[in-house]
């Protein structure tokens, strides 16, 4: 028998057929966000995409075949949930909720956030709140926009970079996470170089009341801040700094008193090269020379003459004597000679570097302004065989010396002028080893087991030796111990604050130091919060945190209300003091996250503000 109504048909979908291509769990705040389903093997059937319910709008793109293209930008710092259903039922993995990535969930910190030297190795870290830092890229361009390629290492305080920047002007950092720059990327680094300051001081001495100039080029050196003081016997007299174009600035300055006034450079809060240097100034018209030399003088006899100056001291002078020779009332062949005076001790040998790395390139300046006429000798050697030196002529008497060493071992600069050796040669520079890359050795707990990386370019050398000294001057015993090819960590336990050098030598005997470091020591416990004030809603509320008591470090501080960051300013009043500000909006309670040098929870506390001008502050924990 028939049944009224039949035969019917029902459709048939398997949403696990559902292929959604991947979303990322972290999205970058105001840039778009794509994807792709395809539901050509599900079966018949309505597909329903919603992002916060349907609240955030969306883009849809039919691509054919079944298959669509989906768009939406995420504006606010708030997470988005992301349903897709087909045929009202939720598709495997969904409802999918995204974090939004903005500039309060990034924290980057290091060398590398300030003006750096050029040929100096610097690092900076960046962390990434809830993302996974192995999918972030660093791609650094010099600037001549030459790609670097950076080392990195995923550490405790986020993701490192290491690098080398070797020429002067601004580098451009790139952060991308998920094919997007991260907010803040690029960010720029300056990098510059004070031994390309030229300084151009007066020819001449300088008169009482009179305007004394000099002038400073600094167009080769990068970007920077100059800072220039005249002074004598301590004391610091007025300067005006006048530009002249192109980078180059004119200095003066009216000197008062008859006495040697000294000139100094900062460049970055460095020193150039040839600074400071000296300005003899002189009373007018009172420089005379006396004595039998300057008349009828005997032959056969010494004779001499003086110059008096204004100076307490005899003085000191170096020219050229004319002497002229007669026979019979008629001068000889060649005369009047020439003889031109000197003093080697007037040379002036300028940054020359105590260490250096195989490879790179080793700088000193020698300055010879006040040492008179002659020719300079200068020889660089290693084991006994000279190796080349470049000089580059600055002026007619100060000149920059480069050489690049090739071996780790002790190399010797040996200095002469007019066949004379200048003071202090030879000068010794003590070349590293480059084969040896360290990393994580900049901070340390007290009383804490310390561990950093060495990381070794070619086969490790197991009889290296490490001498860990403390502020006090005693040793602490540290261990070398395997992890990886060529990967080795140092393990040791400091038990001061401070400063700690770590020297590394090629064996126990220590005659070739392969490179020096400093560790900053830093003890949370330390750490001192000033008396909490009463806390009122929508009142600005500032405490101040001191760490002199802690050591060197960098400082930060996280504060939430309700489970929701608070925004705050953090100024450093001095080297050790800081001062944290922030607006309560509500009566909740404020908890105070401070951390030191990457170390979280060193010190944490609650602050409840309310509305009557009472407050209660509760430490849940305090290492102050």
């Amino acid at each position: 028998m028939e049944i009224y109504g039949s035969s019917c048909s029902f459709p048939v979908y398997d949403t696990s057929c559902v292929v959604i291509s991947d979303i990322p769990r972290l999205l970058i705040i105001n840039q778009p966000v794509e994807f792709t389903i395809d539901v050509s093997k599900t079966g018949k059937g309505q597909l329903e995409v919603a992002i916060n319910n349907g609240q955030v709008p969306k883009q849809v793109k039919v691509l054919g075949n079944s298959k669509f293209h989906f768009t939406f930008i995420p504006i606010l710092n708030e997470p988005y949930i992301i349903s897709i259903k087909f045929n009202g039922h939720h598709v495997s993995g969904f409802p999918k909720q995204c974090q939004v990535i903005t500039s309060d969930n990034i924290i980057i910190r290091g060398l590398s956030l300030k003006p750096i030297l050029v040929d100096t190795e610097t690092w900076f870290t960046i962390d990434i709140l809830h993302a996974d830092l192995s999918d972030l890229h660093i791609t650094i361009f010099t600037p001549t926009n030459e790609q670097l390629d950076p080392s990195t290492l995923l550490t405790s305080d986020g993701l490192r970079v290491d690098w080398i920047p070797s020429e002067i002007g601004t580098y451009i950092i790139h952060m991308i996470l998920h094919g997007y720059s991260i907010p803040g990327s690029p960010f720029y680094v300056k990098c510059y170089d004070p031994k390309r300051v030229i300084i151009t001081p007066p020819i001449n001495d300088s008169t009482i009341g009179e305007a004394t100039k000099f002038l400073l080029d600094v167009s080769k050196a990068g970007e920077g801040n100059l800072e220039i003081s005249v002074n004598y016997s301590d004391r610091n007299i007025p300067n005006e700094i006048n530009p002249i174009g192109n980078n180059r600035f004119e200095v003066q300055f009216i000197p008062h008193k008859a006495i040697v006034h000294y000139c100094n450079i900062l460049f970055n809060n460095e020193h150039v090269s040839g600074s400071p240097f000296s300005v003899n100034v002189m009373e007018i018209q009172r420089v005379v020379a006396i004595g039998k030399g300057l008349g009828s003088v005997p032959i056969n006899i010494p004779t001499s003459f003086t110059i008096l100056t204004p100076d307490d001291d005899i003085g000191e002078s170096e020219c050229e004597f004319y002497i002229e020779i007669f026979y019979d009332n008629i001068p000889i062949d060649n005369s009047p000679f020439i003889a031109r005076s000197f003093d080697v001790n007037q040379i002036k040998i300028l940054n020359f570097p105590s260490s250096a790395v195989v490879g790179s390139s080793a700088y000193f300046t020698i300055n010879a302004t006040d040492a008179g006429a002659g020719s300079l000798e200068i020889a660089v050697s290693r084991d006994g065989k000279n190796i080349p030196n470049y000089v580059k002529n600055e002026d007619s008497t100060c000149f920059h010396i480069k050489f690049i060493p090739d071996q780790a071992c002790m190399h010797q600069a040996q200095i002469k002028f007019n066949g004379i050796h200048i003071q202090g040669s030879p000068f010794q520079c003590n070349v590293f080893s480059n084969e040896f890359l360290f990393e994580n050795y900049e901070y340390a707990p007290i009383n804490k087991r310390t561990l950093f990386l060495i990381k070794s370019k070619l086969n490790f050398n197991s009889n290296i030796h490490v001498d860990i000294i403390t502020p006090s001057g005693n040793e602490i015993k540290g261990t070398i111990e395997k992890i990886s090819t060529n990967s080795y960590t140092i393990d040791f336990i400091p038990h001061e604050i401070g400063e700690h050098e770590i020297k590394f030598y090629d064996n126990e005997e220590k005659k070739l130091m392969i490179k020096k470091f400093i560790c900053q020591v830093y003890d949370t416990s330390k750490i001192r919060l000033s008396e909490l004030s009463l806390a009122i809603t929508h009142q600005p509320y500032t405490f101040t945190i001191n760490t002199i008591e802690a050591g060197n470090g960098i400082l930060s501080v996280k504060i939430k209300q309700n489970g929701n960051k608070v925004l705050h300013e953090q100024t450093q009043i001095s080297t050790h003091i800081y001062q944290i500000s922030f607006i309560p909006e509500t009566a909740d309670e404020c908890t105070v996250q401070i951390s030191f040098n990457g170390e979280n929870n060193c010190t944490y506390f609650k602050i409840l503000p309310i509305e009557n001008r009472k407050i209660y502050i509760l430490i849940v924990t305090q290492n102050l």
